[in-house]
């Protein structure tokens, strides 16, 4: 073998020593990791760990958290999540930070008609789930920025769309309206129209032949009594 190959196959094996070397400290980190979540090795630690795994299960079902998530399930965390980010003020906070990053007063600006005290609740809301970064910065006057993180960015970026395709539907969705109440307005009106004969004939007497009304009819109007139009007491008539 000559020198140029012995030179070449060292420096090979010195690479895969690097490389090596490299897998056995990434296996180490994983251990760590695997040891920092309860997933250690040995029988001991699976089965310490599938025991906890089981008891956490079976108080989630207690509880009535499915399993596998479900957001039409009453108590499912999901169903949380999904009312912070399609929220009134929680959809539009996302949209504009799609766009860019914001101060609190431009963010209040660019989102109209939210008070201070809603804005703040909802960026205080979005951050706490992990979708909303609060960065402030030392200086005088305070300032602070609110920007998104990576899984804000995912889910900003559906309720971006979702607020860009409503501005393009109005169109559609005004035209719907407007055929829906006329069909609301055209079945009231139908339905009002034989109650209000129903009445009226309700009201009107039967009348005999020769312009009498039936027997069985009674009177419409008050009641008329001797004693209201002033007639004597049976005493003084007799």
């Amino acid at each position: 073998m000559g020198e140029r190959e012995k030179a070449a196959e060292a420096a090979g094996v010195g690479r895969d020593g690097t490389e090596h070397g490299a897998d056995a400290h990434g296996a180490a980190e994983d251990g760590v990791a695997d040891h920092a979540i309860g997933g250690g090795s040995g029988r001991g630690a699976d089965a310490g760990s599938g025991g906890a795994e089981a008891a956490d299960g079976d108080r989630l079902r207690a509880l009535g958290v499915p399993k596998v998530p479900d957001v039409n399930a009453p108590i499912c965390p999901s169903r949380l999540v999904l009312e912070h980010v399609t929220s009134r003020w929680g959809v539009l906070a996302l949209a504009a930070l799609w766009e860019r990053t914001h101060r609190f007063s431009e963010l209040r600006r660019r989102v109209g008609g939210v008070s201070e005290k809603m804005l703040a609740q909802t960026l205080q809301t979005l951050e706490r789930d992990g979708f909303v970064h609060r960065e402030a910065y030392p200086v005088i006057p305070p300032r602070v920025e609110y920007s998104l993180t990576p899984l804000g960015e995912e889910a900003a970026q559906q309720v971006w769309a979702l607020a860009r395709w409503s501005e393009r539907r109005v169109p559609e969705v005004q035209a719907a309206r407007e055929q829906y109440d006329a069909r609301r307005s055209d079945s009231t009106r139908a339905g009002a129209e034989p109650a209000a004969g129903r009445r009226a004939g309700a009201r009107r007497a039967p009348v005999e032949p020769g312009g009498t009304p039936h027997p069985g009819t009674r009177r419409s109007g008050p009641r008329r009594t001797e004693a209201a139009h002033g007639a004597p007491s049976g005493r003084a008539a007799r």
